[in-house]
């Protein structure tokens, strides 16, 4: 079977042995009786669906005169241009994915080296990913059963949030977490949101979430991923990434409690759904700030910096949340009180 490139063309030795044959006005029965095979077996050696053993080569010096030597070249190099062949078809394939995925920010970013030529980004593609081929991406269903909150949903997006699952569970790989325990991280939900109130400290935090079972992983934000968290079982460990987006501390805590809000919520190992996202952000809101409580402050009437300061520290939550919360329901504009949103630096 000749097999094609766009620079090579690998012929297999049986185009030779049948041409032989012809020479010799020989029929392939004939021919497979004189070299003791059976018709079959000839066929598919001309077809190029078999190899040409060495002691193939020695019957067909015997029968058509020509050198099992040259037999043996015919063959090496027939494997070695079908390979060749093979591995720039799927190269081309894996060229137009190289347009898909972000490889620049992950240059940028250190994730892969920083090389030029598409052969040599391929090759570090193939390592970050860890494919023989990177169309081996294309039908890769690896973060079905994966919760995720994201604004938006587009090719490229998907592109972009396989690379950050791949990076996150690259980072978690070695991570020092203890066995998963649940009961532990509720428990853990109010000294989660007190890191956050004098400013977050990103390491205890981390360390916090280890000893519930938990790698907590922070990417940088990758233009058109529109990915604010994710959260899923890697091994005997859960991945919770957080992708810095938004550094408004409000935003990045909802996003948080979101992902909390799967874990705890049995959500994860499960088809995704826009019920579950519903769960998990009704949870993220309830957690940050009680919604009885906020409502009853909402609608006191006093709406001012000193009020909204002093009922953040009785809800233990950073003042960010209680302006963002009250700018998404209406009570104030979303030009109010910004400045006492805390800027997260990653």
């Amino acid at each position: 079977m000749i097999t094609e490139s766009k620079h090579v063309i690998a012929v297999p030795p049986g185009e030779t042995i049948k041409e032989q044959i012809t020479d010799r006005c020989m029929t392939q029965k004939e021919f497979a009786a004189r070299m003791g095979m059976s018709e079959k077996h000839i066929s598919n050696l001309i077809n190029g669906s078999v190899e040409l053993t060495p002691e193939t080569a020695v019957r067909l010096e015997s029968v058509l005169g020509i050198p099992a030597a040259f037999w043996n070249t015919l063959e090496a190099n027939y494997r070695s241009d079908r390979s060749k062949a093979e591995e720039e078809n799927r190269a081309e394939e894996e060229r137009k994915i190289l347009r898909d995925l972000p490889v620049k920010e992950m240059i940028k970013n250190g994730w892969i080296k920083p090389v030029s030529a598409d052969w040599d980004k391929i090759l570090e593609l193939r390592n970050f990913f860890e494919v023989s081929s990177l169309t081996i991406l294309t039908g890769s269903d690896s973060f079905k059963h994966v919760c995720f909150r994201r604004l938006s949903n587009t090719e490229k997006s998907n592109w972009i949030f396989l690379t950050y699952w791949q990076k996150a569970r690259l980072e978690s790989r070695y991570a020092d977490v203890s066995d998963i325990n649940l009961s532990k991280l509720k428990k853990s939900l109010n000294q989660i949101k007190q890191r956050f109130v004098s400013g977050p400290d990103m390491d205890r935090l981390r360390d916090l979430f280890a000893s519930c079972g938990i790698s907590f992983v922070v990417l940088p934000n990758i233009c058109g991923s529109y990915t604010q968290g994710a959260s899923f079982y890697d091994g005997k460990k859960i991945i919770l990434l957080i992708t810095a987006r938004k550094k408004d501390a409000d935003i990045f805590l909802f996003s948080l409690f979101h992902e909390i809000g799967h874990i705890l919520l049995g959500h994860l190992g499960k088809d995704k759904s826009e019920e579950t996202e519903k769960e998990a952000d009704s949870f993220a809101e309830q957690t940050l700030i009680d919604r009885k409580k906020f409502e009853e402050f909402a609608n006191s009437g006093d709406l001012t910096e000193k009020a909204i300061v002093h009922f953040s520290e009785l809800s233990n939550v950073d003042p960010g949340v209680t302006v963002g919360r009250l700018q998404k329901y209406g009570f104030i504009k979303f030009n109010c009180f910004n400045y006492l949103k805390h800027q997260i630096s990653f």
